[in-house]
């Protein structure tokens, strides 16, 4: 029975596997057998010596008609190039404004225009009860609204200037006062002379701008977010914090800090306070108190002394902090949070009115135009930045 089972199992064993066969190389073609082609070199960098050349010849081309176009300005606006001055001639075109004439102009204007081309009221308010009691409601509230539109109305207009290559070409010193490319060049040219502390006329492109923290060689770029507003703003702090506002531009590096640049934001904050209805509460108070003649509306009053908070603010973050170029977003940041909110606005004022810049009689100063015969020693004879650091 064994011996049965045992053939059986050898029956059912499987069959050893076959060793499998490699399979056969294949015949190699004739291209194989080929001598192979060196590879192509890669083709030598073309020669860009005449390409460089072609460029340079636009670039001094250009800069060619800059120079021109300049000195065209130079001579319109009445300098003397051959006794080597830039003091332009006596008269509205050659001198400067101050804050309260700036003003002025710019709410005449702005009341000349059409219903239509103003921006729309932002509704702010009676005041409630309290307010009707003191003799506000809604007559009050009207005159908010009608100062609001003012400030944003003065943010949406456009810096004017002349253009000395149009064939309409009109001198400035050939326009009367009223046009505003005239009184827009001299507010800009009275933030220049206020900062730098110098009396002369200066072009309205060049480096000379980056002295004061604008971002290129044209202050007209930086001044596209906040129009006129940001402009009117510089020349308050020129107005009212002089002294202050070159001892910034002295202490920080204007490459990054960019005091006109950075100034451009401050005052689109505090316009956005304004249109959010943060200032409602100070603005309110202001309005129901007399008014003095030859004083600013309280809305531009209040709005610019918010700018100035924050300018400040800024400053004391900037220096304290020992802030750097990389660090700008966060300090922005953190100034916008606190502008963002009525109670941090209410702190802004309450500080800059505790003094924190260190002048008083702020509407005196306004008044009396503020900034023009109080330069610093060094700046008495028009000799620049420079001389602040003796």
């Amino acid at each position: 029975m064994m011996e049965g089972d045992e053939g059986a199992s050898a029956a059912a064993a499987p069959p050893s596997p076959q060793p499998v066969a490699a399979p056969a190389p294949a015949p190699a073609s004739a291209e194989m057998l080929l001598p192979r082609s060196p590879e192509p070199e890669p083709a030598a960098p073309a020669d860009r010596t005449q390409e460089a050349a072609a460029e340079w010849d636009m670039v001094m081309e250009q800069r060619e008609k800059t120079a021109a176009a300049q000195q065209v300005q130079l001579t319109q606006a009445g300098v003397d190039l051959n006794k080597g001055g830039v003091r332009p001639k006596l008269g509205g075109w050659g001198n400067p404004i101050t804050f309260l004439e700036a003003g002025q102009r710019f709410e005449a204007a702005i009341a000349a225009l059409p219903e239509s081309e103003l921006p729309p009221r932002i509704p702010v308010g009676g005041g409630g009860l309290f307010a009707c009691c003191l003799g506000g409601g809604g007559a009050q509230a009207e005159e908010m609204e009608r100062q609001v539109q003012l400030v944003v109305a003065t943010a949406k207009t456009k810096y004017e200037a002349a253009d000395p290559e149009s064939p309409d070409f009109v001198p400035p010193s050939q326009r009367s006062d009223d046009d505003p490319v005239v009184w827009h060049e001299r507010v800009l040219q009275t933030v220049y002379m206020r900062l730098t502390g110098t009396k002369e006329y200066c072009v309205s492109q060049g480096a000379h701008w980056q002295d004061i923290g604008f971002q290129g060689h044209s202050p007209l770029t930086d001044l596209r977010g906040v129009g006129m507003l940001g402009l009117h703003h510089l020349l308050w702090v020129c107005t009212v914090h002089c002294e202050k506002a070159r001892r910034i531009l002295l202490d920080v590096d204007q490459s990054c800090y960019g005091f006109c640049a950075t100034s451009m934001s401050f005052s689109l904050m505090a316009l956005n306070a304004l249109r959010s209805g943060h200032l409602n509460a100070e603005l309110r108070r202001r309005i129901g108190q007399p008014q003095r003649s030859g004083a600013a509306t309280p809305a531009v009053a209040v709005v610019a002394e918010l700018y100035g908070a924050l300018v400040h603010r800024h400053y004391r973050m900037w220096r304290g902090g020992r802030k750097q170029r990389k660090d700008i977003g966060f300090v922005m940041r953190d100034i916008d949070l606190e502008c963002g909110s009525a109670k941090g606005v209410r702190t802004l004022l309450r500080d800059y009115g505790m003094g924190q810049w260190g002048e008083k009689n702020l509407e005196a100063q306004i008044a009396a135009g503020g900034g023009e015969n109080n330069a610093p020693a060094g700046f008495a004879d028009g000799g620049g930045l420079q001389n602040m650091e003796q």
